[in-house]
């Protein structure tokens, strides 16, 4: 049984199938599989350990395959071997290679089902299988758990009138089976049993049958909203019209429980047809019916009429919410009904008819006073006298009670009747119920208002004090006393009838609930004084609220869920309203509780998913009291994660030595793949600056680091490996809060050994600025071997290299080296050895090379310089007391450069007066007949140098005059040719013409003048530009 399907018997884990027949033929026709003419040798059955073996086989072609004609093994692939098999037996050959492993099949199903309880079990006859369904099954090639793009669909079923499913021969692997359900039988309904889609890893022959599908049915809720024109809340016969086009939605009422806060959440919504009909559907819960949208001017039925849950309305007319219904799986309620119907208005004044002209006026309203309806509803005038009535079509009576404590004394009644008459029809809004009143004699009427008012405690209140006089006479002595609030006492004095007066008044931090009373009180004329209280309630609130989030710290496992409990309680002595919290971090906390009354409190869960490193989390709450919103309040909780790591470095073992000394340098940017127990690659990464890498959130397990030396420099030969083998990876056990780190890897690099072969012109052994390297010179290098002794066999002889300047060898080992230089690849000439790294200054370097290498193994020569000095003159013969001009040439005729001071030397012999000297890049001067020019260098290899010397010949001189130069350098070795001499020929100063002669004489004859010499002299001005 070839268990992982690799084609390999895996020792004792896998073991092999007793019972099977094997048959063995000659392939005649040596096509490779069992032909019509193929000769049947034998069969062998597998022993207990699945072995077989035919024997006594001449040599040629055979099959052998698998006929397991008792049909021993088990559901299968056949993943180890080729049936048939074709053998060809050599002679003597023991072939024992014809092996068949079968890989196990499983397989995945199971049900799917109606769950009607939605408690994801499958109970029994009570909770049948749904037919007809369709089910994929995925290869889930990314094992992502979902069905992903690169997906392979291995096959789809469909369930049989169980509600059964089954996939079969199925290979180890995973998988993802979803259902698809292409032929919509199933109902309307909520997935309560199972995920889908649903991961499973199969093993080998493994049959899982787990993968099961659970639906909760929708449940339904209807059915209308009707007029019921006489608004009794029951549907009578004949009130059969219904509202089209209004809105009514299925409510969760969420975790208060309270319809109408923050926290509902709108299931389904319809819109009533033509008859008022409507149905809604959602998962299985506890819901509210919620009633919008009706016509203006309407309003709904009371609810829970005459005892007939199928004719009655359900909802409630305040809110316009239904009782709480739940229901199941399933269910269906098609009794939830609203009537609504246009109630008529009655109203709308008591009030003292201070001017007596019978029509209610701004400031004449008796406030607080109880006025009843027939039909037993009871109201209270406002501050402005007002009341008012919503009553169906019908005949009414409405009644002032004049003895409430607040109706004025000695009221007369001017103005309708008490009680009064009122009939109304459907809609009709009549406000003509007026109740007005004089008072017969004096009068007094104080109002305080607001009449409650809330505050926070600690706060100031202040109150509006109103005292009119309602009496028929002018008052005096008016005084308000108020014993709670002295603030608020008053001296008013005169009050003339009819008339009032207003002021403010205030109570100071006030800390307690407290009702206060303020009474007025005038004199008048006749009789004794009046009076008049009234009363002010102040409720004092001090909401506050707190919120807890636990536990305080926790600590999880990288990747797992972080759980809270948070708490919300009212710690004040108010309701509050729209309690909301808020998580940004964790939006699964956030919850909208709405109302929480005085020390509610409400406690939920909520968790942070797959959390992948320590936070602090906050939740906050905000909640509005009964004066507006209260300051948020924040509580934080936080979460430690714990995980696995494994960290090391990747650095340059200079020395081979596999231990990290100082200066050995990380190797940075080193891929490094972290391999899980399968070999699968599940991160990777790149060593920083300083060779370090880690792993973080890691599970438990057994990891392979694995390092990618072709990142390294080439050449490099790994040193140093955690677990000892330097075969660039280790393996290392993991358990969860693991910080494992050391897991570092050494590389010795190749050492680089490099330097430099100048002309070292001034010969001091340093390579001075200027001097020049030189290129085309054959370097040797030879190292010790393992010995560490220079000279012996185990010596590593190194690639010749040619120098361009510098040179270069690489790798060379840390180790004793010798490098020479090949005089014969030198330039041409007399080379001299200025330096080299050990001192011997032979063209030869022992050197010892250390794990970083060497840059200095460098070598210095001095060639002998040599110049030639050539001199003459521009013209071969001068007259006495003309110009000589003479041209000095200094050329370098040896091998290197020539570098320094060049000094040129003319000594002018007797006769040769100096006029001038110079030349390009020459410094030239003259002192006592001797001319000295300078020049700085360099002069290269055959180029030359060139100085004029201009000169004037005596007049007195005659014959040939020479003269001699010398050209002078430090370093130069020949100084046979830095000698040179020129001459120049000189003519008399005074010359005798015989032609001109004559000429002369045979004029003066003629002229009679005598004879006149003539005698020419040549020009003696010193023309310098004749000269050059």
């Amino acid at each position: 049984l070839d268990l992982d399907g690799d084609g390999v018997q895996d020792g004792g884990a896998e073991a092999g199938i007793s019972g099977v027949t094997v048959d063995l033929y000659v392939d005649a026709d040596g096509s490779g599989t069992v032909s019509a003419g193929d000769t049947l040798v034998g069969t062998e059955t597998t022993d207990g350990t699945g072995a077989y073996d035919f024997t006594d086989l001449v040599p040629g072609d055979y099959v052998v395959t698998v006929t397991d004609t008792g049909g021993v093994i088990p559901p299968s692939n056949l993943s180890g071997g080729t049936d048939p098999g074709a053998v060809t037996l050599v002679a003597g050959e023991d072939f024992n290679g014809a092996d068949f492993g079968y890989q196990p099949t499983g397989s995945i199903g199971d049900f799917v089902w109606l769950d009607l309880d939605g408690d994801g079990v499958q109970d029994g006859g009570a909770e049948a299988g749904i037919s007809g369904v369709t089910v994929d099954l995925y290869l889930d090639v990314d094992g992502s758990g979902t069905v992903s793009a690169g997906d392979t669909l291995v096959g789809t079923e469909t369930t049989d009138g169980t509600g059964a499913y089954d996939f079969t021969d199925l290979v180890p692997d995973d998988y993802v089976v979803t259902v698809t359900d292409t032929g919509g039988v199933i109902p309307p309904s909520t997935l309560t049993g199972g995920t889908d889609p649903d991961p499973v890893t199969l093993t080998a022959g493994e049959d899982f049958n787990d993968a099961d599908f659970g639906y909760q049915p929708f449940i339904t809720v209807g059915d209308r909203i009707w007029h019921d024109v006489n608004g009794d809340g029951i549907q009578d016969a004949g009130e059969l019209d219904g509202f089209a086009g209004l809105t009514v939605r299925l409510v969760d009422p969420g975790p208060d429980t309270t319809p109408g806060t923050l926290d509902d959440i709108v299931v389904d919504t319809d819109t009533t047809d033509a008859a008022g009909d409507y149905l809604l559907t959602g998962p299985a819960g506890t819901y509210v019916v919620e009633f919008s949208n009706l016509p203006a001017g309407y309003v709904l039925s009371p609810a829970d009429q005459g005892g007939d849950d199928g004719l009655d309305s359900d909802v409630d007319p305040t809110t316009a919410f239904t009782a709480p219904i739940t229901l199941t799986g399933g269910q269906s309620v098609l009794t939830i009904d609203a009537g609504a119907f246009e109630p008529a208005r009655i109203g709308d004044r008591v009030f003292v008819d201070l001017d007596e002209d019978g029509v209610f006026d701004a400031g004449e309203g008796i406030p607080n006073i109880t006025v009843t309806l027939s039909d037993g509803q009871t109201t209270v005038t406002d501050a402005d006298g007002f009341y008012e009535f919503l009553a169906v079509a019908g005949s009414y009576t409405v009644t002032v009670d004049g003895a409430d404590p607040d109706f004025p004394a000695n009221a007369l009644q001017t103005v309708g009747t008490n009680p009064a008459p009122a009939v109304v029809t459907a809609g009709q809004v009549l406000d003509t119920v007026d109740f007005g009143y004089i008072i017969a004699g004096p009068g007094i009427l104080l109002e305080k208002d607001p009449a409650t008012q809330t505050v926070l405690v600690g706060s100031d209140v202040t109150f509006t004090i109103t005292v009119t006089n309602i009496g028929n006479v002018d008052l005096t002595g008016v005084v308000v006393v108020d014993a709670l609030v002295p603030d608020c006492d008053s001296t008013i004095g005169s009050l003339a009838r009819g008339t009032s007066t207003s002021y403010d008044c205030t109570a100071t931090a006030v800390v307690a609930d407290f009702t206060n009373s303020a009474t007025g009180t005038g004199t008048p004329p006749i009789g004794p004084d009046v009076e008049s209280t009234d009363t002010a309630d102040v409720d004092v609130v001090d909401p506050t609220i707190t919120i807890a989030k636990d536990p305080a710290v926790q600590t999880i496992l990288v990747g797992t869920n972080a759980t809270f409990s948070i708490t919300v309680t009212n710690t004040g002595d108010v309701d509050l309203n729209n309690v909301v919290v808020t998580d940004p971090l964790v939006p699964a906390c956030d919850n909208p509780i709405g109302l929480l009354p005085v020390a509610g409190s409400v406690t939920y869960s909520c968790a942070a998913m797959a959390v992948p490193a320590d936070f602090t989390n906050t939740a906050t709450v905000n909640a509005d009291g009964p004066l507006g919103p209260l300051p948020p309040v924040e509580d934080s909780a936080d979460v430690v994660v714990i995980e696995a790591t494994l960290a090391g470095r990747v650095w340059l073992d200079h020395d081979g030595d596999a231990v990290q000394d100082a200066g050995e340098p990380g190797a940075g940017g080193v891929p490094v793949d972290l391999l899980d127990g399968s070999l699968t690659v599940v991160a990777s990464g790149v060593t920083d600056g300083n060779g370090d890498y880690s792993f973080t959130g890691l599970d438990a397990g057994n990891y392979t680091v694995r390092v990618d030396s072709t990142a390294l420099p080439a050449g490099s030969v790994a040193t140093a490996d955690p677990d000892g083998v330097l075969d660039d990876e280790t393996v290392q056990a993991v358990v969860l809060g693991d910080a494992i780190t050391g897991l570092d890897f050494g590389y010795q690099p190749p050492v680089e050994v490099s330097g430099v072969v100048w002309i070292d012109a001034n010969g001091d052994g340093v390579r001075d600025p200027g001097e020049p390297e030189l290129g085309g010179v054959i370097v040797s290098g030879i190292c010790a071997g393992p010995d560490g002794i220079l000279g012996t066999g185990d010596d590593a002889v190194l690639p010749n290299q040619v120098t361009t300047g510098s040179f270069t060898f690489s790798p060379v080992p840390v180790s004793t080296c010798e490098f020479t230089v090949d005089p014969a690849s030198l330039p041409p000439g007399s080379a001299t050895s200025t330096f080299d790294l050990d001192g011997g200054a032979d063209g030869t370097s022992i050197v010892v090379v250390p794990p970083g290498g060497r840059t200095d193994v460098d070598f210095g020569y001095q060639w002998a310089v040599d110049l030639l000095l050539t001199k003459v003159s521009t013209e071969g013969n001068v007259q006495a007391g003309d110009d000589a001009e003479w041209i000095l040439t200094v050329t370098n005729v040896g091998v290197p450069t020539a570098f320094g001071t060049i000094t040129l030397t003319d000594d002018l012999p007797d006769g040769l007066n100096f006029v001038s000297a110079g030349g390009a890049g020459w410094t030239c001067g003259e002192a006592d007949s001797v001319v000295t020019c300078f020049h700085a260098g360099p002069l290269a290899v055959g180029d030359s140098l060139e100085v004029r010397i201009l000169t004037n010949v005596d007049e007195d001189l005659s014959g040939t005059i020479n003269n001699e130069a010398v050209v002078a350098l430090a370093g130069d070795f020949n100084v046979l040719n830095n000698t040179a001499v020129a001459g120049v020929g000189l003519l008399p100063a005074t010359g005798f013409n015989l032609g001109d002669a004559l000429t002369w004489s045979l004029l003066s004859i003629l002229l009679g003048a005598g004879l006149i010499l003539l005698t020419h002299r040549r020009d003696e001005d010193h023309d310098l530009a004749r000269n050059s």
